[in-house]
């Protein structure tokens, strides 16, 4: 499994924004400030180097774009680990209350630290003036996120593996990515205008990358929640429904996680659709790339989240 394992890495090169040790300092300050974090939150947070994976994913930032990227992060970290145990029905009021908070339509009270971080990711977004479309792709990256884990929950708690297909359509909104890829427009100076961003090829090559993240992810992640029993993880899907074992399933997996990988650098290389043959599209995509890079640095080098 160790080779396999090393396939993983695929030759990446080292990516880390300069400013890491600053934005590691600050977010400190930002727990610290509020009451509203236990010490156990911070050890925890600690662990998972919400910094870090913003350093590695948006290498080229620059420090108040990076800021506002490691608060969405926190704030992912936050909700992903508070809602392991909540059936679906018990996250819908957190949903309704942070996606609110996000939009502006709902007074933020500062009554824990899930709602805490989320208005200051709503203060940080405001400051750049952007366009309500880009606000809107934001909170629904936010909202898919929010959805997924719904969709999940009742798998997780009945310890129930989903078939592939099922496994993969939840996945692709739980994965908590698309909100990232916003912020990436913001990082790139790549603000898109709706049309391109509905264009196919644009889709294609988003779904794409989604997949690198969600099968990378599994593939990390996957002896600590096999000993966890947390089910929505690849690996497991396709070894309960091939009947296979665990080396074929985990070579399945990095099977799939290259062959997305492949599909979208060569679909990114043939573009030639004029409509997307400008610069913002491309500095679009070279961002993406960059953030899959860094999502498997900081796997690799930087956090404690996956450790057994």
């Amino acid at each position: 499994m160790e080779k396999i394992w090393a396939s993983l890495l695929n030759k990446h090169y080292s990516l880390l924004n300069p400013y890491h040790r600053e934005l590691a300092h600050e977010m400190n300050q930002w727990m610290d400030a509020s009451p509203l974090f236990s010490e156990s939150d911070k050890t925890d947070l600690a662990r998972s180097t919400p910094d870090m994976i913003m350093a590695r994913m948006f290498p080229t930032a620059g420090y108040h774009h990076l800021l506002t990227c490691c608060k969405s992060a926190l704030a992912f970290f936050i909700c992903d680990d508070a809602f392991d145990l909540l059936t679906a029905e018990e996250q819908e009021p957190i949903q309704h209350e942070l996606t609110g908070i996000l939009n502006g339509t709902n007074e933020i009270i500062r009554q824990n630290h899930q709602s805490y971080i989320f208005s200051l990711v709503r203060e940080d977004i405001l400051k750049y003036n952007l366009p309500v479309q880009w606000l809107e792709r934001f909170v629904d990256g936010w909202n898919q996120y929010l959805e997924g884990s719904k969709l999940e929950a009742p798998f997780k708690l009945q310890y129930k593996i989903p078939a592939p297909e099922e496994y993969i359509s939840i996945r692709r909104k739980s994965i908590a990515v698309r909100q990232f890829f916003a912020l990436n427009e913001l990082v790139e100076d790549a603000i898109l205008e709706p049309e391109i961003l509905q264009h196919p090829l644009l889709r294609q090559l988003e779904e794409l990358a989604l997949d690198v993240f969600i099968y990378e992810n599994d593939l990390v992640s996957f002896r600590l929640e096999r000993k966890k029993r947390y089910v929505m993880n690849a690996v497991m899907v396709i070894q309960q429904h091939d009947k296979v074992s665990d080396e074929e399933a985990f070579a399945n997996v990095v099977e799939k996680r290259n062959d997305r990988l492949y599909s979208f650098q060569d679909t990114r290389r043939s573009l030639t659709d004029p409509v997307l043959n400008h610069d913002a599209v491309q500095r679009y995509l070279s961002g993406m790339e960059k953030m899959l890079t860094g999502i498997s640095l900081w796997k690799f080098l930087d956090t404690e989240r996956y450790d057994t």
